[in-house]
């Protein structure tokens, strides 16, 4: 597939792609710093093609089924795009994660196991860049982990 995945925080340029699908964990309900920048860094670009966005940070597995709609903030922060759609998935907090202890009394799964060394993974806002637009429209191609 003619597809990038890429931080954030790395990507220089959107010159060369057809779609852009941009993401980032939830914290308090806003996008991570990182995610907000490349908004802002790339705005014209992303108003220049078609874009989706995700959001992960749900830790309570009947919220990450819900499929919530965008937050107030990842959207005030977003508008300006024009995105053709969102999508929520559910969150996962690290045992070893540094977090108030009142995140983990209101989740009510409490913190999920993963390896420590998927953390940057996990947590840092990332973009898929297509340079070419799928066939099959987005909305129904599946979701599945990197391998």
């Amino acid at each position: 597939h003619d597809a990038d995945v890429q931080a954030v925080n790395v990507v220089r340029s959107l010159d060369g792609y057809e779609a852009v699908v941009l993401g980032s964990a939830l914290y308090a309900a806003h996008w991570q710093r990182d995610a907000n920048r490349f908004v802002q860094r790339h705005l014209e670009a992303l108003q220049a093609v078609p874009v989706w966005l995700f959001s992960s940070g749900p830790l309570d597995s009947r919220l990450a089924l819900a499929n919530l709609p965008i937050t107030e903030h990842a959207q005030e922060i977003t508008a300006a795009i024009g995105a053709r759609g969102h999508r929520t998935f559910g969150g996962r907090l690290l045992p070893d994660a540094p977090v108030d202890p009142q995140v983990l009394a209101l989740s009510i799964d409490g913190p999920s196991s993963a390896s420590p060394g998927r953390r940057s993974q996990l947590t840092a806002p990332h973009v898929v860049l297509l340079r070419r637009l799928p066939s099959t429209p987005l909305s129904r191609c599946r979701v599945g982990a990197a391998r």
